[in-house]
């Protein structure tokens, strides 16, 4: 929500909210590599509003920016470079149970969506309807996975599954169990309500077109 506050503050006053919003990244990232060299514990709520994962929204931003000046050759690189960075994330959680990775697998993930998405407008990708799907449901899939997460963690803690399934194995429930829940939700809800809006907002933009004031039918 202070993510979405900022990204409003930034349409009502551009230079304002980008100015916050590199400020918020780079205090976030400041108090990261404080952490990481035991220079600094913070406590709640600080530890929340600071946290490694608000260091995500930049990597997103930064992709939208910059995929349609990437070359696809560049984007070749630039995907090889997020299957390693990816790679070795997960060997370090999988095998070593490292954990503070967020960071390490947000920019994977932002590296490997730039690439596909420039091979996307370049032609070289075709993407399945049932990846077009999962790509609308993307929202409702964010929304739902982590409490989804937390219900599948203690279902398998009550079964006393927990100590007996591998990390991995354990990590691919709640994948699966967030992306169903997700996609449940979409259904049911999300295209429901996208629905209504955009008739609304079509509705208010023929009658801006036409001339008509707010609520006119133009009948």
């Amino acid at each position: 929500m202070l993510f979405y506050l900022i990204f409003g503050l930034a349409i009502v006053n551009r230079r304002l909210g980008v100015a916050v919003l590199c400020l918020w990244t780079f205090t976030c990232a400041a108090a990261m590599l404080r952490r990481a060299l035991d220079l600094i514990d913070l406590s709640y709520p600080l530890s929340f509003l600071l946290t490694d994962y608000n260091i995500l929204f930049a990597f997103g931003i930064v992709s939208a920016l910059l995929f349609r000046s990437l070359s696809v050759n560049g984007a070749s690189g630039v995907l090889a470079a997020g299957g390693v960075v990816f790679a070795i994330a997960a060997y370090l959680v999988v095998w070593h149970d490292q954990s503070g990775l967020a960071v390490v697998f947000g920019l994977a993930a932002a590296l490997v969506i730039t690439a596909l998405v420039r091979f996307e407008i370049a032609g070289k990708v075709r993407v399945s309807k049932g990846l077009v799907r999962l790509g609308d449901a993307s929202y409702s899939v964010y929304l739902m996975h982590g409490p989804v997460i937390v219900f599948v963690a203690m279902i398998l803690d009550r079964l006393g599954l927990a100590s007996c399934l591998r990390t991995v194995t354990t990590m691919g429930v709640m994948v699966v169990a967030g992306l169903v829940a997700g996609l449940v939700l979409h259904v049911a809800v999300e295209r429901s309500i996208l629905r209504v809006l955009s008739k609304y907002l079509v509705g208010r933009r023929l009658g801006v077109r036409c001339g008509y004031p707010s609520g006119h039918d133009g009948g």
